[in-house]
């Protein structure tokens, strides 16, 4: 299993990285979690063909992590797609995503392909399952496990317990790291996580490698400081992934 960051910010994206998202290819499959930027674009620029992907899953419900998917969907109709898209979410962000769709006319028949809307995934190809985050709306976390090798991709979420028992196993831990831990007070407000306790979570569940994602864009919160912050309390190995390119799982 391998994959890729196709931005790796929060709200606001940066010059050379845009709003979190992943990719994930295993041996059997491709996997994009959640729909930012021009998703479409951003897989081929991945190296991938976008007619190959079998499954969307989506976070929650905020802009910058569901903003794209009415254009991905319109991307694989324009294509001539017919196998369907499976679509992984909660119920409530299942609702705002079929909303969304239907307001650009992108829903049924009129897309010639199906959507199968589904909370929970398990094929020879891959195992997916979504655990309750804690946000500022309904989110879920991700856990995909394929090809002999699992991770957990905490999405937005202040530091909850689940983290921790979630991604024992894991490879990697894929966490959001939208401040630095003397703010603590307003990221658990907000519904986010700091580094520190990113590394935390990380140290806890046992995995070699963490990943820091969804970067602030405030001066004191840079990728860089969140490594080092995130240091403070995990001695694996923690990484600021570059946008577009691959990471083996």
């Amino acid at each position: 299993m391998e994959t890729v960051f196709l931005g790796t910010y929060g709200a606001i994206p940066a010059a050379e990285s845009g709003n979190t998202s992943l990719l994930i290819a295993t041996g059997k499959g491709l996997i994009l979690v959640d729909t930012s930027g021009n998703p479409l674009q951003s897989i081929l620029r991945a190296g991938k063909n976008p007619d190959n992907l079998d499954v969307v899953i989506l976070t929650h419900a905020h802009v910058d992590h569901l903003y794209g998917l009415p254009s991905l969907i319109h991307g694989l109709y324009c294509m001539a797609r017919s196998k369907a898209l499976i679509i992984l979410s909660d119920p409530f962000t299942r609702k705002k995503a079929e909303q969304l769709l239907i307001s650009f006319g992108l829903s049924g028949e009129k897309i010639r392909f199906p959507l199968d809307f589904k909370e929970t995934l398990q094929s020879d190809a891959f195992k997916i399952n979504l655990f309750p985050g804690s946000h500022s709306i309904p989110s879920s976390m991700v856990k995909i496990a394929a090809d002999a090798s699992s991770l957990l991709y905490t999405s937005d979420t202040s530091s909850i317990e689940k983290i921790c028992r979630a991604s024992v196993g894991c490879s990697i831990l894929i966490h959001e790291a939208s401040g630095a831990n003397i703010n603590i007070k307003k990221l658990i407000k907000d519904g986010h996580s700091s580094a520190y306790q990113a590394g935390r979570n990380a140290a806890c569940s046992g995995v070699k490698q963490l990943f820091l994602c969804h970067f602030s864009a405030s001066e004191s919160a840079s990728p860089e400081s969140m490594k080092s912050e995130a240091g403070l309390s995990f001695k694996g190995e923690i990484i600021i992934p570059e946008p577009l390119k691959w990471y083996s799982v």
